[in-house]
């Protein structure tokens, strides 16, 4: 009686747990053959008019017929080995008719009819896949043939017991999550569920060489592949062995070194002339030409993106957090309509292009991007500030260097007192700098970008040589990418700058003064030199500060209350004061920098809040439209009806706002169409958008 509640019973994925279900099938199947007559039994026993429609009570006999197929071909195929007259072979091959018929019926339709606008080898090799699937299909009917007679015989046998003699065990049922937990599934179980196909198979054999000796070599291979069957059953019940196959090194550097690329793309094009909005595309030829449009999807895209680079160490934390702030504060600007940004906008002017039009999937990746985003800035402010991701950003920008290095023409690589092969050598001496483990302090990691830059310095000089000599065509991408490593390297240098603004040689002075004029406070100050040198998160940065600040100013009423000469006291209190507005600074920028990171957290759940998808739905078909159109003020007749569909992500977070119910995603189909010796969904388009988008963001299955 309960009217939300949706029952599956999911397809067996083993033969034991499918031979199971057949088996209560067939019983069931038996159990109500009486209603195939006009004439039936009431739950008072009388005898009372059957008012099932004929298709219904043909499908019952229908049911009967099928579950009398597989015994009555075993004792045919018996009977044609043993006592029927006429050549076993011809008979067999009227078996196989019977057997294949089923199994490979559509290929005659497939062969007649040839797709509009698939090649004929395409169409022949999709035929000849089926083929093989249908052929691998057949050959499991044959070698569970005597299993089925039996098992099928069993259950007809006895439903007719339990339903005319015992009268017990009639409602005996299973669903098939039971018999798929109570199995273990292993060589055994198959082995003993089994086992009566041997014996069977034995005394077919024996009867075969008793009555017709001359039948046995067409007889023998079906006798032993049924002798086998529980090893086939077994075989084929085994589960696709999970292969995960790790990134080779060379594979590892491929995806890196175009995620590279990609994020020059944003870096490039997302600026203040965008309005810190990344254009839909960019043309190259036949003449550079960018497209001064964006939409919800773009913009979610833009900040992922942005994050992306962060986690690769293409950019540093306050250059991630003045993108994300600059994206957020247009995003302010553009017009909403019911919380949902329109389809379209001009990047230069932020007026929305004609039509004004909201867009399901633009809307529900937007969305979807932005949960991710409150996640991701929740986690940088709890990541270190510079860690190894750092370096092997910084090393990909470096293989870039070194890729269109490689590519140059040495006819054009040599100019007065400089070589190509001086090129390739600084920027070796790069990669080496990069690949050697130093200690991780903020000066260790201030001494290493601080000489990643010097060198970068050397390789833009030779460049500039070069380009004077040959002109800026051949040397434009290494100028390119030898200014974005400099930056690089520099935005890094601006955080450590900025989050930890001094260096050893800042409180070295301070530790001289303290060791010599103050050995009370030594270990005080030996203890905070360790918390100076510490490389926390951004988080931990405020409290860390805090606390040392307290240790500072104790410090410093120790200093005063010494009785050291005025001269000793004033130099350590001056010191001390440097340092301690160096830490006050410090900390003012990190607690600034988890405030707006928090604030983006913030902004995305409102935003997600806000975005109304309740009225896109169609209460009807209980499936989103297409779009709705604010300037007519009129929804698509169109809809989004699939699982495998770009608006997948719409769906789940309208759900997860408790906006739509549930049902929606049981109302998306999920058709199957065969992909080689497995199957996909079906979609509209079979595109990337539909199958890989929505899970960028999504938790994936296997």
């Amino acid at each position: 009686m309960v009217s939300d509640v949706e029952l599956l019973d999911d397809f067996p994925t083993q033969f034991d747990t499918f031979a199971s279900r057949s088996h209560r099938w067939v019983r069931g199947d038996w159990q109500i053959a009486a209603w195939i007559f006009p004439w039936v039994r009431n739950g008072k026993r009388e005898k009372v008019r059957n008012l099932l429609p004929i298709i219904s009570r043909w499908k019952i006999l229908d049911n009967l017929r099928r579950s009398l197929v597989a015994p009555a071909i075993f004792l045919w195929l018996l009977a044609t080995w043993t006592i029927i007259p006429g050549s076993p072979f011809l008979w067999l091959l009227f078996v196989g008719f019977v057997l294949a018929f089923p199994v490979y019926a559509h290929l005659q339709t497939n062969i007649l009819t040839h797709p509009r606008g698939i090649p004929w080898t395409s169409h022949f090799w999709s035929l000849l896949g089926d083929v093989k699937t249908n052929t691998q299909q057949l050959f499991i009917v044959i070698s569970v043939l005597a299993y089925q007679a039996y098992s099928n015989s069993d259950a007809v046998v006895r439903t007719l017991y339990r339903e005319f003699i015992s009268h017990r065990n009639l409602l005996e049922w299973k669903t098939a999550a039971q018999s798929e937990r109570d199995t273990k599934h292993d060589q055994l179980s198959f082995l003993g569920s089994m086992a009566v196909t041997i014996p069977l198979s034995l005394i077919s054999l024996a009867l075969v060489g008793w009555l017709r000796a001359g039948a046995l070599p067409i007889a023998l291979p079906f006798f032993f592949v049924w002798i086998f069957s529980p090893f086939i059953a077994y075989r084929i019940s085994l589960r696709p062995a999970d292969l995960q196959i790790p990134l080779n090194s060379i594979d590892i550097k491929m995806v890196r070194m175009i995620a590279r690329r990609t994020w020059r793309f944003f870096e490039t094009f997302v600026g203040d002339d965008s309005n810190w909005l990344p254009p839909d595309n960019y043309q190259e030829d036949p003449e550079p030409k960018i497209a001064h449009r964006t939409s919800p999807t773009n913009i979610g895209l833009l900040m992922l993106s942005t994050i992306s680079a962060h986690d690769f160490g293409y950019i540093g934390t306050l250059e991630l957090t003045e993108r994300l702030g600059f994206t957020f504060a247009t995003l302010e600007k553009l017009e909403k309509w019911r919380g949902h940004y329109l389809n379209w906008y001009d990047t230069e002017t932020l007026a929305p292009l004609s039509p004004r039009y909201v867009s399901t999937v633009d809307s529900g990746n937007l969305a979807g991007h932005l949960l991710a985003v409150k996640q991701s800035v929740a986690e940088i402010t709890n990541q270190k500030l510079l860690d190894t991701h750092v370096r092997k950003g910084l090393a990909d920008s470096l293989e870039m260097m070194r890729e269109e290095a490689t590519h140059m023409n040495v006819a054009h690589g040599r100019t007065e007192g400089v070589t190509i092969k001086q090129l390739q050598l600084e920027i070796d001496r790069c990669m080496q700098l990069l690949e050697h483990r130093s200690s991780d302090t903020p000066d260790a990691w201030v001494t290493l970008l601080e000489t990643l830059v010097s060198h970068i310095e050397v390789i833009k000089d030779i460049t500039g040589a070069l380009t004077l000599e040959h002109g800026s065509e051949h040397f434009k991408e290494l100028g390119f990418w030898s200014d974005d490593l400099s930056h690089q390297a520099q935005t890094f240098l601006r955080d450590v700058r900025t989050f930890i603004p001094w260096q050893e040689d800042d409180f070295s002075h301070l530790s001289e003064i303290i060791s010599r004029d103050f050995p009370a406070i030594q270990n005080e100050w030996r203890e905070i030199t360790d918390l100076l040198d510490l490389f926390p998160s951004v988080s931990q940065l405020s409290e860390l500060y805090e606390a040392l600040l307290l240790r500072l100013s104790a410090i410093g009423e120790d200093i005063e209350r010494s009785r050291m000469s005025e001269l000793d006291t004033t130099a350590g209190i001056n010191a001390l004061k440097i340092l301690t507005a160096k830490v006050k600074q410090a900390q003012r920028s990190a607690s600034e920098t988890v405030a707006n990171l928090n604030s983006f957290a913030l902004q995305s759940t409102k935003i997600v809040e806000e975005t109304d998808f309740e009225f896109l739905l169609d209460e009807e078909r209980k499936v989103f439209v297409i779009g709705y159109n604010v300037d007519t003020g009129k929804r698509d007749n169109s809809f989004y009806d699939l699982l495998a569909s770009e608006s997948r992500l719409a769906s789940f977070t309208a759900i997860a706002k408790d906006e739509i119910g549930q049902g929606h995603w049981f109302r998306l189909g999920r058709s199957l169409t065969p992909v080689g010796s497995s199957r996909s969904l079906v979609s509209w388009t079979g595109t990337m958008f539909e199958y890989l988008m929505p899970i960028l963001v999504m938790r994936d299955y296997e």
